[in-house]
């Protein structure tokens, strides 16, 4: 057992010193995915609790009769992976063509579609396989399947996949679920490591350079050429959020992600569906400008980089970011990482100093 009397002692008498040791400078990396970066966004006390304590969300049930064991639709997150299966095997790949700015063979496959029909049938059984539990109900699974599917098929972007053309101009190549991997030097005020000690807080270290490790999978690439003969390329993130409202009455879908505005302007829900996602669509974004300015650094042609999109799952609607919430992502970026790796570090201990609304109370549950 220590004897700490005489350190008390001399701290009574003499008051905490100062640490005559300078800190030492040090880097701190973190390995960080894109989808965390919405979460962080939203409420950082909600990232905090998942990344230090592992505390999850409850899974909530989307089924129409939760008292029951049988008779029920399968969790969001299921469903989101059953949709994003179909689509990554199910959406069409154009033939190469010798005009196009080249592109990996992934790209052009020269595949037709498989979201209709018999395809899709087959399809779905083999995903409904591998993810469903044998007590979801089935038929009314298939059911909204099959609506969200057909949505998405019979949408502009869909019609643009299957027919090669449209108003977007002509269709050159498509990835779906693209690797990314990048490392993003953070930009932000330094971060200090500190312990406790029987003298006070010692700064042991101070991080000014910090790096956050972003990779993961975008959920479809298109690359086309535009009407004015432009090469372009636009990162898509597939949305299946509130599938739940294709189950239920159409007339009222006003506030839903069904209503539609004339004029071809989104609506509230869609603005906040790209709202609640930004930082993730924005680093899809950057990833793909990181490849064409890698492309144009070795002599070849590059492609512009469309804002990202968002491709919502109960409409069919392809959603993209505006230039604002584009700006605004960007502004937002480095000090969000630099929160997060400072929580990753452990630096920042005390969920309550993280709230997720402006008037300092929590929105979520957590």
């Amino acid at each position: 057992m220590f004897d700490l009397s005489e350190t008390l002692i001399d701290i009574k008498d003499n008051g905490v010193p100062t640490s005559v040791n300078k800190p030492r400078q040090t880097v701190l990396r973190s390995n960080i995915s894109p989808s965390s970066l919405d979460i962080a966004q939203t409420c950082m006390r909600k990232y905090w609790l998942e990344k230090r304590i592992g505390l999850r969300e409850r899974i909530e049930v989307l089924g129409i009769s939760e008292d029951s064991e049988e008779n029920f639709l399968p969790p969001a997150n299921v469903l989101g992976t059953i949709v994003h299966r179909l689509v990554e095997i199910g959406v069409p790949s154009p033939k190469r063509s010798p005009d196009s700015i080249p592109l990996p063979i992934e790209w052009t496959q020269n595949l037709s579609s498989s979201l209709q029909g018999k395809s899709l049938e087959k399809s779905m059984d083999e995903v409904f396989q591998e993810f469903l539990s044998s007590n979801a109900n089935m038929d009314l699974t298939r059911k909204l399947v099959s609506t969200m599917i057909s949505n998405l098929d019979c949408s502009d972007l869909g019609q643009f996949l299957n027919k090669g053309h449209g108003k977007r101009g002509k269709l050159e190549g498509v990835r779906t679920e693209m690797p990314f991997g990048m490392e993003l030097e953070v930009k932000s005020d330094p971060l200090e490591i500190s312990i406790d000690t029987p003298r006070g807080m010692h700064i042991h270290s101070i991080a000014e350079k910090k790096f956050a490790r972003l990779s993961g999978l975008i959920d479809l690439v298109i690359a086309y050429q535009s009407p004015e003969n432009e090469p372009k390329i636009m990162p898509i993130d597939l949305k299946t959020e509130d599938a739940k409202i294709l189950l239920e009455s159409q007339e009222d879908i006003k506030g839903t992600l069904l209503e539609t505005i004339s004029g071809g302007d989104i609506t509230e829900a869609e603005k906040s569906i790209l709202m609640k996602h930004r930082q993730q669509l924005f680093i899809y974004h950057h990833a793909l400008e990181i490849q064409e300015s890698i492309r144009e650094s070795n002599g070849l042609q590059r492609r512009m980089v469309e804002n990202p999109a968002i491709w919502v799952g109960v409409s069919g609607r392809l959603v993209q970011m505006s230039d604002e919430i584009m700006s605004l992502a960007e502004s937002e970026l480095h000090p969000l990482l630099n929160e997060m790796i400072a929580i990753d570090y452990g630096i920042k201990k005390d969920p309550s100093l993280f709230v997720c609304s402006q008037n300092g109370h929590h929105c979520c549950h957590f």
